[in-house]
């Protein structure tokens, strides 16, 4: 179970923090913050980061006590410093090499009779293409899904000539 800060007058936790866009000096965030509930409940700046402190730890106070109750230790979760954080986010510059390059440039062949727009395969679902298709997508690039647009678009047009 994660920790999420509640409302300290109702509880509930259908409440904003935003930064007040009127403060002009160059001053820590902290002072800039305005929490605002459904309630009417307002708090500002430090008072916001005391009183998430407090739920905080109240928070894991009960998870350590229920471990206690159970019979198990609560391990800390491992902080990560700032730098050890960029550092994992960032991959080695070995591995990111091949990722860089652009995909090959290809023709605007037309695609054969055998041609499945809705293939599954691995790789890019542009006929003369043979790179490994992106995430989420059945093309390796854009310039890839903009030839198959093109190509579709022309089918649709020869297709309505043909018809009148």
């Amino acid at each position: 179970m994660k920790f999420r800060m509640t409302c300290p007058k109702c509880g509930s936790t259908n409440f904003s923090i935003e930064r007040d866009n009127r403060s002009y000096a160059p001053r820590d965030q902290t002072f800039e913050m305005i929490f605002s509930c459904r309630c009417g409940k307002q708090m500002f700046g430090e008072q916001i980061v005391k009183e998430f402190d407090r739920q905080k730890a109240e928070f894991e106070s009960q998870l350590r006590a229920e471990a206690a109750e159970r019979g198990e230790e609560l391990r800390p979760e491992p902080r990560v410093e700032p730098a050890a954080a960029e550092a994992k986010a960032a991959p080695p510059a070995a591995e990111s090499a091949p990722a860089t390059e652009a995909p090959a440039a290809h023709d605007d062949d037309d695609p054969p009779e055998d041609y499945d727009e809705h293939d599954d395969g691995v790789t890019c679902g542009w006929h003369p293409c043979k790179n490994p298709r992106r995430p989420n997508s059945k093309y390796c690039s854009r310039d890839c899904s903009n030839k198959n647009a093109r190509w579709r678009y022309k089918q649709r047009k020869n297709t309505e000539k043909e018809a009148a």
